[in-house]
């Protein structure tokens, strides 16, 4: 089981390398790296998402006890990242960085990579429609903690352009699509089922490589300290609190997965694209996406082995 845990985690890392020894080779640079990912955001992904919620046929297939417990995990996550931040950094731009990392987990790329890798592709299916639900919470977190610690830039958050941008993204419209979709019984034409499949396969590892490319390190003397707390209850504590409550509530497996990811998956990218957005400082960020990356590595194996062997 742990050789399985290994499987499913370690390819991912590989790709990441790749990126890092892409941008080492000068393969790719900063802009050609924005480049890729607006093209793995835009197109890449939305067209896995949809093929994904097409192919399951749009079944929302989480018990309500699992959607409270995501809503659960999120509030209970964005209050602890609030007071962390609070604890160890004074000042508003920095406790801004603080909250993002912890509180958001990388389920887009990350999750739905390792979602790849070990689920089926029914189950992959139930994992792409929980996203409709994580998502807009996540960035709701995202929205309150700019609005908390300020913009320092203008000290003000457009609500109307936020909502309307978690609304419509790629990943929601192609989601939403897919449903409407399979809700008027339209049967696609295999061209285009094959071409969805073929660009969304490519996603992942694009995005991967793009990830590697984009990890950055500075400062870390400094905040080294504040690291090993920000990455311990990221990675440790707040799967610690929840992998009981998973076992408790007799989840299946692909919630049991789902919810896990949540808890424990690497602080997501978008962290860095919010505190940059808001003028935060940014050595904090670039080091947290970094740690908590590579060490899910060790952290993500054994929370899936505990899971495998309880539940």
């Amino acid at each position: 089981m742990i050789l399985n845990s290994i499987n499913a985690v370690l390819p991912l890392f590989m790709m990441c390398l790749i990126g890092v020894l892409a941008k080492k080779l000068n393969i790719i640079d900063e802009k050609t790296g924005k480049k890729m990912g607006w093209l793995a955001y835009n197109i890449l992904f939305p067209c896995s998402f949809f093929l994904s919620t097409y192919n399951g046929k749009g079944k929302i297939d989480l018990q309500p006890k699992t959607i409270i417990l995501v809503i659960a995990i999120e509030i209970i996550t964005f209050l602890l990242a609030m007071l962390v931040a609070k604890l160890t950094f004074k000042e508003p731009d920095e406790r801004g960085p603080v909250q993002q990392t912890i509180f958001r987990s990388n389920m887009i790329l990350f999750g739905t990579s390792l979602a790849n890798y070990m689920l089926s592709a029914e189950q992959a299916a139930v994992y792409t429609i929980s996203l409709l639900i994580i998502l807009p919470m996540q960035n709701l977190g995202s929205v309150l903690g700019k609005e908390i610690y300020g913009n320092s830039k203008d000290g003000k958050i457009d609500y109307v352009k936020t909502i309307k941008n978690v609304l419509l993204s790629p990943y929601t419209v192609a989601i939403i699509v897919a449903l409407i979709v399979v809700k008027l019984n339209i049967e696609l034409p295999q061209f285009i089922k094959t071409t969805c499949s073929n660009l969304g396969s490519a996603a992942s590892p694009l995005q991967l490589i793009i990830l590697g490319s984009s990890l950055k390190m500075g400062g870390l003397k400094s905040n080294i300290s504040k690291l090993i707390i920000g990455v311990f209850i990221k990675l440790v504590l707040v799967p610690a609190i929840f992998v009981p409550v998973i076992i408790l509530f007799n989840l299946s497996y692909v919630e049991s997965f789902i919810v896990l990811l949540l808890c424990a998956a690497p602080s997501a990218i978008t962290a860095f694209t919010v505190s940059q957005q808001a003028g935060w400082k940014m050595d904090y960020v670039n080091q947290m996406i970094v740690f908590t990356t590579i060490l899910s590595l060790l952290s993500l194996t054994f929370w899936m082995y505990i899971l495998q062997v309880l539940v």
